[in-house]
């Protein structure tokens, strides 16, 4: 795999992208500090806890009402969460001990909780741990577990657990490839009505109502999407499907009306075609008609239905190829949401644009935004947050600049000390010692997991942060 970019960003509604914990030796999470679901949007703060927005009909706020709010307020309960996503009306958390928490609507079982009772405060879902991954579709959920095995429940209509049925399921249920093609898993990605996952060799796999695989048919188990190749990141929409490659450039499959695939055709295509005018992408979300890249000099694009304003250019006129966003820069994640996009920048602080009738901009009103609008009374982002020590190597952050320090153990003069992004890229080398600081500045580092890694001849020493 080439690497001609630095950093690959992590996005939350509708993909999950984690290290294998092959790839370094070790277990990890993926990292999505923001996501935007139906008509709601979560965010992490300092300390892994949540705040969410916007409609709250099923309790999809988490906060033990069934009100809406245009404002941020906080999920009960919940701490060292380094992961969220957002359903329709539904959401989900990943804590760093890798267990998963969802709370909303449950009527088909998304909450995984084995009833189909909604909720408006966190409940665990059972049976699963070591998880790493997760990612909630419409009204079904995902997650990936450190062992690279894949889980789903929830909504199956389409088939988009990937079981070989169609009958909704409560309870998580283990997703396999009859061919046995679909192991050594690094990523997921729910849509609206199906699902798709990235191996370690870089293919793409889709089921349910997928396309992508040369036909329409609904697949009810996982199959190859044909013709990818070099794909480090997924993100699944209403009946298209977005693929980032390792060049900085975007595939796009499926659906086409309101121009979501950005190739200017506004024709359904079952193959992939590519997002024209993008280079140097680094993280990207499917909506339900919408599309989001985040480049890597900070800026964001958007294509495809405009009816509120989720493309953030001034107007509501739809666009069927990638355009700008109109005042956003420093931009770190972006997640595209039903009718409504939400985007965090480097200092911590989040805007939205677009639909608005429930708030779920977090700007106080209930008013759309053509253009990008800022969250108000959001609680402190997380600039680097540790997750994990082990074997004496103590990495302290130091919160919202971007830094942290690492102390080597006692017993090590000095040391070679790399630092990994979610898919095995060097960011950070440097000679450390014993007694210094030895500061790692990641200002300009994407969101998501990275390993710090300590050689001293004899031993291999890490650890891990989340930047968000």
């Amino acid at each position: 795999m080439t690497t001609p970019f630095t950093h690959t960003r992590r996005i939350g509604f509708t993909l999950a992208v984690a290290l294998a914990a092959t790839s370094l030796g070790i277990g990890s999470v993926a990292a999505q500090p923001i996501s935007a679901g139906g008509d709601h949007t979560l965010s992490i703060c300092t300390g892994g806890v949540v705040q969410a927005w916007g409609s709250n009909a099923y309790g999809e706020l988490g906060n033990g009402g069934n009100t809406y709010s245009a404002t941020p307020v906080t999920v009960t309960g919940l701490s060292n969460v380094v992961a969220v996503s957002a359903g329709s009306d539904h959401s989900m958390a990943l804590k760093s001990d890798g267990t998963v928490w969802t709370w909303g609507h449950n009527d088909q079982g998304q909450l995984g909780n084995g009833n189909y009772n909604n909720s408006n405060v966190p409940v665990q879902v059972i049976g699963l741990s070591n998880v790493t991954a997760i990612s909630a579709g419409g009204y079904f959920s995902m997650a990936m577990k450190s062992d690279s095995t894949l889980w789903a429940w929830g909504s199956n209509d389409f088939g988009q657990i990937g079981n070989n049925g169609i009958a909704d399921t409560s309870l998580p249920v283990e997703i396999t490839s009859p061919t046995g093609g679909l192991t050594k898993v690094i990523g997921i990605g729910a849509g609206y009505y199906h699902s798709l996952a990235i191996r370690d060799d870089s293919t793409v796999w889709g089921w349910g109502y997928a396309l992508g695989n040369g036909s329409n048919t609904m697949l009810l188990v996982p199959n190859i999407v044909d013709t990818l190749h070099n794909i480090v990141a997924v993100s699944g929409g209403n009946t298209f499907s977005l693929a980032l490659k390792d060049d900085g450039t975007l595939l796009a499959w499926g659906g086409d009306n309101e121009g979501e695939l950005g190739d200017s055709a506004s024709t359904m295509t079952f193959v992939p075609v590519k997002v024209k005018h993008l280079t140097n992408v680094v993280a990207m979300s499917a909506g339900i008609y919408h599309s989001l890249a985040l480049k890597s000099d900070g800026t964001v694009w958007a294509w495809g239905l405009n009816l509120n304003g989720p493309l953030g250019d001034g107007t509501t006129t739809d666009s069927h190829f990638p355009i700008q966003v109109n005042n956003v820069t420093n931009a770190t994640a972006v997640d595209a949401g039903f009718h409504h996009s939400i985007v965090k920048l480097s200092n911590g602080s989040e805007q939205g644009f677009g639909n608005n009738d429930y708030g779920q901009l977090g700007n106080g009103t209930t008013t759309e935004a053509h253009t990008a609008v800022a969250v108000t009374n959001l609680c402190a982002g997380v600039g680097i947050e540790s997750i994990a020590n082990t074997n004496d190597l103590v990495v302290t952050p130091t919160v919202n600049d971007g830094t942290f320090n690492v102390m080597l153990p006692v017993t090590i003069r000095n040391g070679w000390l790399t630092v990994y992004d979610a898919v095995g890229r060097i960011v950070h080398e440097a000679n450390v010692t014993n007694g210094n600081s030895n500061a790692v500045r990641l200002q300009n580092a994407a969101a998501g997991l990275y390993v710090v890694k300590l050689v001293d001849g004899k031993n291999d020493y890490t650890h891990k942060v989340v930047v968000q």
